[in-house]
């Protein structure tokens, strides 16, 4: 019974909990973006894949830049930073933010599209592909989305929500921390996103932040409940 419950104790210890106050972390960037693909691939997904940072995150992706719309008669009209086949990768990215469920595999998906267009820009954009390697289950949702008036849609929203951006977005990727632009965390985030992000999650913050706090709330966690074990034993033998 007492490894039993020394198990649970080491359980509870290395299981992280939902956080209570995530940080809002919105990224405007572009499908085709060499800069917005490399901070994805390098610095945001990395980050995003470690569980204790990433419960602490309420991400907002947003498919679009530098892009441009207009409610024509017929429709929407886009006019993209890198071009028409820009335009459908925003439309490929906003349709995944969509329609898929699981947060990690959404993830992973925009990765294997942002890598994919990093290594050849010139191939077929891989939303079918990065969808069969990774075996995503609404692949025919997000392909058919892509290929319809729903993409237009929600590219159109993106572009709304980009232009309420203040001040005006200048450059992709463009991050902002807690719905508030500054200069000098956008410019850090470039190149090491966790960092910065590590600065706004609220105390006690996980080891991962490498910061006193987190591991000392993490040590202390544990020798609390080392404490509460041995009371317990010694009071039943």
């Amino acid at each position: 019974m007492y490894l039993l419950l020394l198990a649970c104790l080491a359980a509870a210890v290395s299981a992280p909990a939902e956080a209570a106050n995530p940080v809002t972390v919105t990224v405007y960037y572009e499908s085709l973006c060499p800069d917005s693909i490399k901070f994805y691939i390098n610095q945001l997904f990395p980050t995003m894949e470690i569980a204790n940072l990433s419960m602490n995150v309420d991400l907002q992706l947003i498919p679009y830049g530098k892009s441009k719309h207009e409610k024509t008669s017929t429709g929407w009209n886009f006019t993209c930073h890198h071009g028409e086949r820009e335009c459908y990768g925003n439309k490929v990215h906003a349709c995944a933010l969509k329609k898929m469920a699981s947060k990690n595999e959404r993830l992973t998906y925009l990765n294997c599209l942002m890598k994919s267009m990093l290594e050849d820009r010139k191939i077929v954009f891989p939303a079918e592909k990065c969808a069969d390697q990774f075996n995503i289950g609404e692949k025919n949702e997000i392909i058919q989305c892509a290929n319809s008036t729903m993409a237009d849609d929600l590219l159109a929203d993106m572009g709304n929500k980009t232009e309420m951006l203040q001040p005006p977005l200048k450059s992709v990727p463009t991050v902002v921390f807690n719905n508030k632009y500054d200069e000098n965390d956008f410019k850090e985030a470039q190149t090491n996103f966790k960092g910065v992000l590590c600065k706004y999650i609220s105390s006690p913050k996980p080891a991962e932040c490498s910061g006193t706090s987190g591991s000392t709330s993490l040590t202390g966690s544990f020798f609390l409940l080392l404490t509460t074990f041995i009371v317990f034993v010694s009071q039943h033998q």
